[in-house]
Formats: structure tokens, C-alpha cells, sequence
């Protein structure tokens, strides 16, 4: 998991200061009726400036957001108010870029490499944070093949957002197959 996540039974971090929260978004309505906020999530994340504090209301404590928001420079907590009633505070860090995030100047060329990971069978949110994790490490000629149960529906957005494309195989069952490189 990674260091930016608080949760329930944690002490109320030092940041959290009501008065630097610039965005509240609640979806539990959207979580009720089935829909997927995580569109609506990023969205409302492209308009936190480094300092200020974005509190999400859901209905249940979205344990892979820390780990997504996480790698564009936000720290996260969470507490349970109520049956299906969470607040998860999310304060964008200063401007730190990740070395993930960066070419390495001084870093040798290499050859396209295929990594393949089987993703079946792991309850979630271990197949996104698995794909998160591989594609911090990828290069830019490096493709990820991956194994899912189903389609990975909140994936997309997220590849989307950092610059990768993706080609989806359906196989037998609702199984499917993604191909995963950098765009450019």
C-alpha cells in the first residue's frame, strides 16, 4: 500500500485544515444507483492547486483511489461517518514530481520489453494496483499485456489521463485481455 494512505483508525493528519478545502464532491448518490463517479473524481482532482484539500464523500472508504492519487501527488484519509457515509480528504502535495514520472537523462536505451501478468483470481483492488505499479516501472517502448476477469471499466479513464493506450481482447466467459503502452 502506498505511504500516502490514512484511513479509519488513524489519527486525523496535520493537514487536514477545513479551511483549505477548495472542493467537497459527493457521489454516494451515483454509488447507490450503480453509476461509476470515478470520471466525476478526476475531474474534480484536475482542479486542486498544490495546498489545497479536495473531500470526496462516498459510501464505502475507495482503499485504490489512495494509490492512484497517490502517483499524482496527493496524500489521502478517510473516516467513516455514518452506515455507507465516508469523508476522504485528498490535499495535493507541493509540486514533487515523481521519479517514475521523469525520463532519466542519463539512462541507457533498452529494448521493448513484453511484461505479462495474470490477473484473475485477486479480489480487488490488487488488479489495479498490480497494472498501477508495472506501468510506474514501464519504459516507453514497453507494452503490459494483461489477464483481467472482466473488462477493466475504471481503468480507462486512468490510462487516459497518463498518456497510455489500450487495445481490449474479450475472451471466453467476460474474461478479457489489455495491451498497455505509452502514447508518442
Amino acid at each position: 500500500m502506498a505511504e500516502n494512505y490514512c484511513s479509519e483508525g488513524t489519527a486525523q493528519p496535520l493537514w487536514l485544515d477545513a479551511s483549505r478545502i477548495t472542493t467537497t464532491l459527493d457521489v454516494r448518490e451515483d454509488q447507490r444507483k450503480g453509476e461509476e463517479p470515478f470520471h466525476k473524481i478526476m475531474e474534480a482532482v484536475r482542479q486542486i492547486e498544490p495546498g489545497d484539500i479536495l473531500l470526496l464523500r462516498n459510501t464505502f472508504d475507495p482503499v485504490p483511489l489512495y494509490e492512484v492519487l497517490g502517483k499524482l501527488d496527493f496524500d489521502g484519509w478517510g473516516r467513516q461517518v455514518g452506515t455507507e457515509d465516508w469523508e476522504i480528504y485528498f490535499i495535493r502535495r507541493d509540486a514533487g514530481r515523481s521519479p517514475a514520472a521523469e525520463p532519466d537523462a542519463e539512462a541507457p536505451s533498452r529494448e521493448r520489453r513484453v511484461i505479462e501478468m495474470d490477473n484473475r483470481g485477486l479480489e480487488p483492488p490488487q488488479p489495479l494496483v498490480r497494472i498501477m505499479n508495472a506501468l510506474a516501472e514501464m519504459g516507453p517502448d514497453d507494452i503490459l499485456v494483461a489477464t483481467m476477469p472482466h473488462r477493466p471499466m475504471h481503468l480507462y479513464p486512468i490510462l487516459d489521463e497518463r498518456g497510455f493506450s489500450v487495445h481490449t481482447e474479450d475472451l471466453p466467459d467476460g474474461e478479457a485481455k489489455i495491451m498497455i503502452r505509452k502514447n508518442g
